[in-house]
């Protein structure tokens, strides 16, 4: 258990099939991160989760990884979703490729008939899709069009329709990648032959209420700040297995472990190991 200015994070391991899923995954992450882990034969960092719902909020991919490998356990990180420090914000969609953003508008209209582009000033394009007044938009440099549709639909269905469109855009060729909100709005600026698609930002009732239905977002709904975050705990494979060790004697195990090794604090804003994290890291030294 960490202390916190916010509150409490506890590490522990958890039953890999009591937790709960809110968005999908990439099938080509999960094959690559089945690779890295066989290869590593460690979890470096644990998944967070809502400690009173088990839904995971970060690190589905490794969740789904591991069940696919037959692993029964899997560590995590224990919050309280509903602390105020806990943040959402949305991954933009960047898209680069050689399409102009006229280019791109023309093919999403003669793609998707249930949808209405409409040219609109850009310094207002994220606020008016925050406010609802569209389910997404296109955004360049010099113009932006917002996306709408004529019939009502709730975040996810909203969601949905967003990865219809990312795959309509793949399909072509084009290069999509996923950004904060800021440096989205750099990349276009910088780039003027990107395009940025921007999203609503959920709230974390949504993800509450569609995963514990059942129901899960298309892939890369949501982007979780957390006031801080515990890195490089490298669990062994060989601790997740479950077919000796009860999960109480893994997580004794496990505590055992990580008590002889130092905790050390980065700044937020670090790259660590290729991930640019806005909170500060907690990282258990190898």
């Amino acid at each position: 258990m960490f202390s916190t200015k916010d509150g409490l994070l506890k590490l522990a391991l958890e039953d890999i099939w009591s937790l709960k899923l809110h968005e999908q995954v990439l099938p080509e992450f999960i094959r690559n991160l089945k690779k890295s882990l066989l290869e590593e034969k460690a979890v470096k960092d644990p998944v967070m989760v809502d400690e009173r719902t088990l839904v995971v909020l970060d690190g589905m991919h490794r969740v789904v990884a591991l069940r696919e490998l037959a692993y029964s356990y899997i560590p995590c990180c224990l919050i309280d979703y509903m602390l105020p420090a806990i943040q959402l914000g949305a991954w933009y969609r960047v898209v680069t490729g050689g399409m102009s953003i006229s280019d791109i508008v023309k093919l999403t209209r003669a793609s998707f008939k249930e949808l209405k582009l409409t040219d609109v000033n850009t310094d207002n394009v994220d606020k008016m899709v925050n406010e609802g007044q569209g389910i997404s938009a296109f955004n360049s440099s010099n113009s932006a069009w917002l996306i709408t549709t004529g019939k009502k639909l709730n975040h996810k269905e909203e969601y949905d329709l967003i990865y219809r469109v990312e795959e309509k855009l793949r399909a072509r060729n084009l290069k999509i990648s996923y950004q904060t909100e800021s440096d989205a709005r750099a990349i276009i600026i910088n780039d003027k032959s990107a395009t940025s698609m921007i999203v609503p930002t959920l709230t974390k009732e949504d993800v509450l209420h569609f995963s514990l239905k059942g129901e899960v977002f298309a892939p890369k709904a949501t982007r979780h700040v957390f006031p801080t975050r515990i890195l490089g705990v490298n669990v062994p494979l060989e601790l997740l297995k479950g077919e000796k060790l009860k999960l109480d004697d893994a997580n004794g195990k496990l505590q055992t472990s990580l008590s002889n090794r130092r905790l050390v604090k980065l700044p937020g804003g670090q790259i660590f190991e290729g991930r640019r994290y806005e909170e500060p890291l907690y990282i258990f030294e190898s």
